[in-house]
């Protein structure tokens, strides 16, 4: 139980915490190959979080989704899928190049809320699809 209510910021970012919690977990644990079926089943529910985000934004701050945040979520959300549709046939190595991204995504997420540039996030997004489509799809 919170004795103190928590700010919108606050409670969103712990949303995005925890998906890196368990982006570093998975990366952790990918080579295993008895966890492969619990990863799944712990990417699907990053997953559905990630999706239901929007949602839970415009619920806690009374707006939509900002563009960059957007659309940072979004390839969030992209990363994801590829990673639970490849999560079986790629190598190791492939699926941790994956779950960096989606770390640096939520990073750049986390950033995205208390900066007001633009420009900068736009550029770091690029890139990162870029190198996703180079690694899993």
């Amino acid at each position: 139980m919170w004795w103190f209510p928590q700010r919108p910021e606050q409670v969103y970012r712990r949303r995005l915490r925890q998906r890196l919690a368990i982006a570093q977990r998975l990366a952790r644990d990918s080579s295993i190959t008895r966890l492969q079926r619990e990863n799944q089943i712990v990417s699907e529910t990053a997953l559905r979080s990630a999706q239901e985000d929007e949602h839970v934004f415009d619920r806690l701050f009374g707006e939509p989704l900002p563009a960059m945040l957007h659309a940072a979520l979004r390839l969030e959300r992209e990363t994801w899928k590829t990673l639970i549709e490849t999560q079986q046939r790629l190598a190791p190595d492939q699926n941790r190049r994956l779950l960096r991204a989606i770390q640096t995504v939520l990073a750049t997420e986390e950033a995205i809320l208390t900066s007001p540039l633009t420009k900068r996030y736009e550029r770091r997004l690029e890139q990162l699809r870029k190198e996703e489509l180079r690694t899993g799809r």
